[in-house]
Protein backbone atom coordinates (compact mmCIF):
# COMPACT_ATOMS: atom_id res chain seq x y z
CA UNK A 1 0.00 0.00 0.00
CA UNK A 2 2.60 2.57 1.06
CA UNK A 3 5.67 3.07 -1.02
CA UNK A 4 9.02 2.86 0.72
CA UNK A 5 9.52 6.64 0.50
CA UNK A 6 6.06 7.24 2.00
CA UNK A 7 6.74 4.79 4.85
CA UNK A 8 10.07 6.49 5.61
CA UNK A 9 8.43 9.93 5.56
CA UNK A 10 5.72 8.80 7.98
CA UNK A 11 8.30 7.17 10.26
CA UNK A 12 10.38 10.37 10.37
CA UNK A 13 7.25 12.42 11.14
CA UNK A 14 6.36 10.04 13.98
CA UNK A 15 9.90 10.21 15.38
CA UNK A 16 9.77 14.00 15.18
CA UNK A 17 6.45 13.96 17.04
CA UNK A 18 7.97 12.00 19.94
CA UNK A 19 11.15 14.11 19.94
CA UNK A 20 13.56 11.54 18.51
CA UNK A 21 14.19 12.73 14.94
CA UNK A 22 17.89 13.20 15.79
CA UNK A 23 18.13 9.51 16.76
CA UNK A 24 16.94 8.18 13.40
CA UNK A 25 19.95 5.95 12.73
CA UNK A 26 20.63 4.71 16.25
CA UNK A 27 20.34 1.04 17.11
CA UNK A 28 18.21 -0.11 20.07
CA UNK A 29 21.25 -0.90 22.23
CA UNK A 30 22.33 2.75 21.87
CA UNK A 31 19.09 4.11 23.33
CA UNK A 32 17.79 4.62 26.85
CA UNK A 33 14.62 3.00 28.18
CA UNK A 34 12.67 6.24 27.76
CA UNK A 35 13.85 6.63 24.18
CA UNK A 36 12.85 3.06 23.36
CA UNK A 37 9.42 3.71 24.89
CA UNK A 38 9.05 6.79 22.68
CA UNK A 39 10.07 4.69 19.68
CA UNK A 40 7.27 2.23 20.55
CA UNK A 41 4.79 5.12 20.68
CA UNK A 42 6.09 6.45 17.34
CA UNK A 43 5.66 2.98 15.81
CA UNK A 44 2.07 2.96 17.02
CA UNK A 45 1.43 6.37 15.47
CA UNK A 46 2.85 5.62 12.02
CA UNK A 47 -0.36 3.99 10.76
CA UNK A 48 -2.49 6.84 12.16
CA UNK A 49 -4.70 4.65 14.39
CA UNK A 50 -7.92 5.85 15.96
CA UNK A 51 -7.04 4.06 19.21
CA UNK A 52 -3.63 3.73 20.88
CA UNK A 53 -3.24 0.93 23.44
CA UNK A 54 -0.51 1.59 26.01
CA UNK A 55 0.26 -1.36 28.27
CA UNK A 56 2.35 -0.17 31.24
CA UNK A 57 4.04 2.62 29.23
CA UNK A 58 5.98 3.76 32.31
CA UNK A 59 6.69 0.34 33.84
CA UNK A 60 10.48 0.23 33.57
CA UNK A 61 11.16 3.96 33.60
CA UNK A 62 12.37 6.39 36.25
CA UNK A 63 9.98 9.05 37.60
CA UNK A 64 11.17 11.90 35.37
CA UNK A 65 11.03 9.85 32.18
CA UNK A 66 7.63 8.46 33.21
CA UNK A 67 6.25 11.99 33.40
CA UNK A 68 7.66 12.79 29.94
CA UNK A 69 5.99 9.69 28.47
CA UNK A 70 2.71 10.56 30.17
CA UNK A 71 2.84 14.12 28.80
CA UNK A 72 3.43 12.66 25.34
CA UNK A 73 0.44 10.31 25.71
CA UNK A 74 -1.67 13.20 27.02
CA UNK A 75 -0.77 15.19 23.91
CA UNK A 76 -1.66 12.23 21.68
CA UNK A 77 -4.98 11.83 23.54
CA UNK A 78 -6.07 15.23 22.23
CA UNK A 79 -6.37 13.71 18.74
CA UNK A 80 -7.30 10.08 19.36
CA UNK A 81 -8.40 7.66 22.05
CA UNK A 82 -5.57 6.42 24.29
CA UNK A 83 -6.29 3.39 26.47
CA UNK A 84 -3.62 2.86 29.08
CA UNK A 85 -3.15 -0.05 31.46
CA UNK A 86 -1.16 0.75 34.58
CA UNK A 87 -0.56 -0.39 38.13
CA UNK A 88 0.28 3.18 39.13
CA UNK A 89 -2.89 4.84 40.50
CA UNK A 90 -1.17 8.24 40.91
CA UNK A 91 -0.41 8.43 37.19
CA UNK A 92 -3.92 7.30 36.36
CA UNK A 93 -5.44 10.01 38.60
CA UNK A 94 -3.17 12.73 37.21
CA UNK A 95 -3.48 12.02 33.49
CA UNK A 96 -6.71 10.19 32.71
CA UNK A 97 -10.24 11.35 31.95
CA UNK A 98 -11.74 8.00 32.86
CA UNK A 99 -10.48 5.28 35.21
CA UNK A 100 -11.78 1.73 35.13
CA UNK A 101 -10.42 -0.41 37.97
CA UNK A 102 -10.21 -4.13 37.19
CA UNK A 103 -9.32 -6.99 39.51
CA UNK A 104 -9.14 -10.62 38.34
CA UNK A 105 -11.11 -9.80 35.19
CA UNK A 106 -13.94 -8.06 37.07
CA UNK A 107 -14.65 -4.33 36.89
CA UNK A 108 -14.51 -2.89 40.41
CA UNK A 109 -15.25 0.73 39.55
CA UNK A 110 -15.68 3.11 36.63
CA UNK A 111 -15.16 6.84 37.13
CA UNK A 112 -17.19 7.81 34.06
CA UNK A 113 -19.50 4.96 32.97
CA UNK A 114 -20.62 4.93 29.37
CA UNK A 115 -24.29 5.66 28.81
CA UNK A 116 -25.56 4.43 25.48
CA UNK A 117 -28.07 6.61 23.68
CA UNK A 118 -30.37 5.89 20.79
CA UNK A 119 -27.84 7.52 18.44
CA UNK A 120 -24.96 5.32 19.56
CA UNK A 121 -27.04 2.15 19.41
CA UNK A 122 -27.71 2.75 15.73
CA UNK A 123 -24.39 4.51 15.17
CA UNK A 124 -22.61 4.30 11.87
CA UNK A 125 -19.40 2.79 13.13
CA UNK A 126 -17.14 2.04 10.22
CA UNK A 127 -14.39 -0.45 10.89
CA UNK A 128 -11.42 -0.26 8.58
CA UNK A 129 -8.95 -3.02 8.02
CA UNK A 130 -5.32 -2.21 7.53
CA UNK A 131 -3.95 -3.76 4.38
CA UNK A 132 -0.50 -4.70 3.21
CA UNK A 133 0.35 -5.62 -0.33
CA UNK A 134 1.74 -9.08 -1.01
CA UNK A 135 5.04 -7.62 -2.20
CA UNK A 136 5.40 -5.53 0.98
CA UNK A 137 4.70 -8.58 3.13
CA UNK A 138 7.21 -10.61 1.12
CA UNK A 139 9.86 -7.87 1.38
CA UNK A 140 9.34 -7.53 5.15
CA UNK A 141 9.53 -11.32 5.61
CA UNK A 142 12.70 -11.58 3.54
CA UNK A 143 14.26 -8.67 5.45
CA UNK A 144 13.34 -10.38 8.74
CA UNK A 145 15.00 -13.61 7.58
CA UNK A 146 18.16 -11.77 6.60
CA UNK A 147 18.44 -9.81 9.85
CA UNK A 148 18.07 -12.99 11.89
CA UNK A 149 20.34 -15.28 9.87
CA UNK A 150 21.49 -17.39 12.81
CA UNK A 151 17.99 -18.08 14.07
CA UNK A 152 16.75 -18.79 10.54
CA UNK A 153 19.58 -21.28 9.93
CA UNK A 154 19.08 -23.04 13.26
CA UNK A 155 15.31 -23.28 12.70
CA UNK A 156 15.80 -24.75 9.22
CA UNK A 157 18.46 -27.16 10.48
CA UNK A 158 16.35 -28.33 13.44
CA UNK A 159 13.33 -28.74 11.17
CA UNK A 160 15.29 -30.88 8.73
CA UNK A 161 16.55 -33.08 11.58
CA UNK A 162 12.94 -33.53 12.73
CA UNK A 163 11.79 -34.46 9.24
CA UNK A 164 14.60 -36.98 8.78
CA UNK A 165 14.05 -38.48 12.25
CA UNK A 166 10.28 -38.82 11.78
CA UNK A 167 10.55 -40.54 8.41
CA UNK A 168 11.63 -44.15 9.18
CA UNK A 169 10.54 -45.48 5.76
CA UNK A 170 12.91 -43.27 3.80
CA UNK A 171 15.42 -46.07 3.09
CA UNK A 172 15.39 -48.63 0.27
CA UNK A 173 12.16 -50.49 -0.49
CA UNK A 174 13.37 -53.70 1.16
CA UNK A 175 14.06 -51.93 4.42
CA UNK A 176 10.54 -50.44 4.35
CA UNK A 177 9.05 -53.91 4.00
CA UNK A 178 11.17 -55.21 6.87
CA UNK A 179 10.04 -52.38 9.12
CA UNK A 180 6.38 -52.91 8.22
CA UNK A 181 6.58 -56.63 8.94
CA UNK A 182 8.39 -56.02 12.20
CA UNK A 183 5.77 -53.46 13.20
CA UNK A 184 2.94 -55.87 12.31
CA UNK A 185 4.49 -58.60 14.49
CA UNK A 186 4.89 -56.28 17.46
CA UNK A 187 1.45 -54.66 17.14
CA UNK A 188 -0.90 -57.09 15.40
CA UNK A 189 -4.03 -55.10 16.27
CA UNK A 190 -2.77 -52.03 14.47
CA UNK A 191 -1.53 -53.72 11.29
CA UNK A 192 -3.62 -53.25 8.16
CA UNK A 193 -5.99 -56.06 7.15
CA UNK A 194 -4.63 -56.35 3.60
CA UNK A 195 -1.23 -57.78 4.74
Amino acid sequence: MFLKAERKKRAIEALERVGLKDHLYKKPNQMSGGQMQRIAIARALVNNPKVVLADEPTGALDSETSLQIMELLKDIAKERLVIMVTHNPELAQAYSTRIVQVLDGNILSDSNPYESTEETKQGDIQFTKTKMSFMTALALSFNNLLTKKGRTFLTAFAGSIGIIRDCPYSGPFERCEQLREESARRHPRFSSSDD
